[in-house]
This record gives C-alpha cells, sequence and structure tokens, in this order.
C-alpha cells in the first residue's frame, strides 16, 4: 500500500509533528508512506514540497479573499481558512502514485476543496485527520461559543457578524457538496471532536473513526536521567508544569493557571517548608503576564523537545488550563514521563485521564477546584510506572500505526 500524507508543515506546529510520527511509524511497519508539505524542516526523504512560488500564490489569494470578505478585519484573519484556493497539489507525482490520500492540517492555501474533487477523481481513497473543528464548521477552526456550525453558519464572529450569508455560510455549503459527492473517512483524534463533528449539519452522517495521536511514549523515562541543576531548575520543591508553544496564548488561559497557583500557595502551602516551584516552558508575548504569581517560579523559555522529557521526569505534576484542547499534547508527554495531569476539561481530556486514578479534570474554571487537585497531586502522587503504562496503553505509537493501518487497508 502506497499512502500519502498530505499537511501544511512537517515539523512545525502540534498537527504537523504527529503526522510527521505516523507517517515514519507506518513506514516502520512496511507501509510505503511519504508526505508533501508546503514548509519542510526535516531532512527526511519521505517528505517532499510543493512548487514554492505555487504555494505563495494560493496562500496569498486566500488571505485576501478573507481579509476583503471581512471588511478589512486584521483581528481574526489568522482564525478563518476557506480552502477556495490550493496551490494543484493533486499534480504531485507522489499523489498520482498513491492508493491512499491522507488530508491533515492542509489548510493556508495548501489544499482547496477543488483540489480533494480532483484527487477523488483519480481513483483514490480519501482520509482526513481532524486536529480542530474546521471540517464540521464554515471557516473556523474552533467555534468557542458560536454555536451556528449546528445549523446554519452565518454572522460569523469571525467575518466581524456583517451578514446572515457570508464567506462562512458559502464554504459551509461547498462543504456539503463535498462530503455529498466524495466519500471521506473522517479521523478526529479524540472523542470529543467526534461529539462535535456529530453535532455538526455538515458531518451528522459522516463516516468517522477516532484514533488519536501517536507519541513516542517509550522515548519519555520516569526516571530522570539529567540532574535538576543540569538543566535550569531548582534544586527543591515539587515542580508543577505549565508548558506552551506561547504560554500566554489566550487558549491557554493563563490567567487561570496564575489563579489557581495562587490559590495553591495561600490555601495549601502558605507557610510550610514545602513549597512547589512552577516551571513555565514557552515563548511569553507580554512579559508582565507572570507578575501576578505569589507561588515560586521559573520560566524556561523556549525548550527543545528532546529536552521536555526530561523536565517531565522530574515533575510531579503537569498542568493545563486551556480554554479548548483537543487533544493536549503535554498531558500526555507528562503522563508518559510519571507526572499527575491535572486540567480543565474543555476539550479531549476524557480520552487521557482516567479522573481520580491517573489524573484529574476539573468541570469548571475554579481555581480552588483545580488547587485541590494539583495538592492533592502533590501529596499523594500516582505511582510513576503506573502513569507511564497508562499513556503506552492509550498513546504508543505502534499502536496508533496500527489501527491507522487497518482503517487504511480496509475496503
Amino acid at each position: 500500500m502506497k499512502a500519502v500524507f498530505l499537511c501544511t508543515n512537517d515539523r512545525t506546529g502540534g498537527a504537523a509533528i504527529v503526522t510527521y510520527r505516523l507517517m515514519e511509524a507506518l513506514a516502520g511497519s512496511g507501509v510505503d508512506a511519504r508526505m508533501v508539505v508546503a514548509h519542510k524542516k526535516s531532512t527526511s526523504g519521505r517528505v517532499s514540497t510543493v512548487g514554492k512560488w505555487r504555494y505563495r500564490l494560493s496562500f496569498l489569494a486566500e488571505r485576501l479573499d478573507i481579509f476583503l470578505r471581512s471588511g478589512f478585519r486584521r483581528a481574526d484573519l489568522w482564525k478563518a481558512d476557506t480552502a477556495r484556493f490550493g496551490c494543484g497539489i493533486s499534480r504531485h507525482p507522489w499523489v498520482k502514485e498513491a492508493d491512499v490520500v491522507v488530508l491533515s492540517w492542509v489548510n493556508q492555501g495548501l489544499v482547496s476543496l477543488t483540489d480533494i474533487r480532483r484527487i477523488h477523481a483519480m481513483g483514490k481513497r480519501i482520509f482526513w485527520t481532524m486536529h480542530d473543528m474546521w471540517c464540521c464548521t464554515g471557516v473556523c477552526h474552533h467555534s468557542e461559543a458560536c454555536m451556528r456550525f449546528e445549523g446554519k453558519c452565518g454572522l460569523c464572529p469571525l467575518l466581524g457578524k456583517r451578514s446572515g450569508t457570508d464567506l462562512s455560510t458559502k464554504i459551509q455549503r461547498r462543504k456539503a457538496s463535498l462530503y455529498a459527492e466524495v466519500p471521506i473517512t473522517f479521523i478526529p483524534v479524540s472523542n470529543w471532536l467526534a461529539a462535535q463533528c456529530r453535532k455538526s449539519s455538515l458531518m451528522r452522517t459522516a463516516k468517522i473513526e477516532v484514533i488519536p495521536n501517536a507519541l513516542p511514549i517509550e522515548s519519555f523515562a520516569t526516571n530522570p536521567i539529567v540532574s535538576r541543576h543540569e538543566i535550569g531548575l531548582p534544586e527543591k520543591g515539587d515542580l508543577i508544569i505549565f508548558a506552551a508553544a506561547r504560554i500566554d496564548d489566550p487558549i491557554k488561559n493563563l490567567p487561570l493557571a496564575i489563579a489557581t497557583l495562587n490559590k495553591l500557595h495561600d490555601t495549601h502551602f502558605n507557610g510550610t517548608d514545602r513549597s512547589p516551584v512552577a516551571v513555565f516552558c514557552g515563548t511569553i508575548k507580554d512579559t508582565t503576564s507572570l507578575d501576578g504569581l505569589r507561588l515560586p517560579y521559573v520560566h524556561m523559555g523556549t525548550v527543545d523537545p528532546s529536552m521536555m522529557a526530561q523536565i517531565f521526569a522530574h515533575a510531579t505534576v503537569v498542568l493545563s488550563t486551556s480554554v479548548r484542547e483537543t487533544l493536549p499534547g503535554t498531558l500526555i508527554e507528562g503522563m508518559a514521563a510519571g507526572a499527575v495531569p491535572v486540567t480543565t476539561g474543555h476539550g479531549g481530556q476524557a480520552d487521557i485521564i482516567d479522573h481520580g486514578t491517573d489524573g484529574y479534570i476539573s468541570n469548571d474554571d475554579n481555581p480552588e477546584t483545580l488547587a485541590t487537585f494539583v495538592s492533592l497531586a502533590i501529596s499523594s502522587p500516582f505511582p510513576r510506572k503506573q502513569q507511564h503504562e497508562a499513556a503506552l496503553r492509550r498513546f504508543a505509537s505502534a499502536e496508533i500505526a496500527a489501527r491507522m493501518y487497518r482503517l487504511l487497508a480496509s475496503v
């Protein structure tokens, strides 16, 4: 079987990284698996790019189209995608040779809805791994408080709510036509995302198979290989890790994390000699974001992925307060290294955590509840080997690759 994965990037961004890992895992199991991208960072011979200028033209055309149709709004320009423009990826030799085409995160001008029709006309079987909600909405990747995707899109918040029939309505109709005429198997990476699909007017009758992201769980050791001092961590105190590409991205809800850590300090550890330390990994746009934190903390900045495994190996807790997460990788990686995940429940966290058995999920955004869970994780941590094995059962690359192979090979 020849399978080609289409993704805008190969090593930049969460969707790209997990797609690359899955492609490599399938290749390691004997599948002729390859990847076609717009931006290549790896040196892999299994990754090829589309024409640079052809992609740039489609990228600029789509951005300009959205800009004009939203009344020249800049605020949400990067939150909407239309797939009205593509770079003719069906003409790539690897796509022509493939038996199976797996779409991943293909927005911002890589693959158009018309390209997908052309791929189908070539006789290819099409699968679409979903890392966010874009397939089941008009133009947005996350609907947030807007529920219009359950019926008719329009008055789109990302387009300025200018018209009941706007670009989101038109793209929703184009997707509906595509889904009705082209057989596509959709692969949401979490049960939460699958539930959003089934609410959508676009996808209530679509073929949906949930397969989570593959992660290199085996590479996460529960026993640290290097000392705290060697990687810049404080020598004493239980470590609470908060990690993201940008930790003050509004999606990550840093204010809730700070409120939680302050409540932990004031209620559970104030005046004790065992105060935990918060460790923040990732960039900060607003340098004052952490000024109100009363718990001791360090900001590591951007951390190499290979070093994150060692940081997690020293951690007691990995904390997430996101307002939405399809399948939060930091929770999985922290668990794989033996830490206890504590999180809000806005997304696919229930696919990762068995509440009270290997982690804690708060059903609300109450910092007191989250602080209590963090305190429990510190005072009565779950066995680190148990945590690693739980992550291994659910997300090991070999098992996920096997599930994906069975799906791609099914008729």
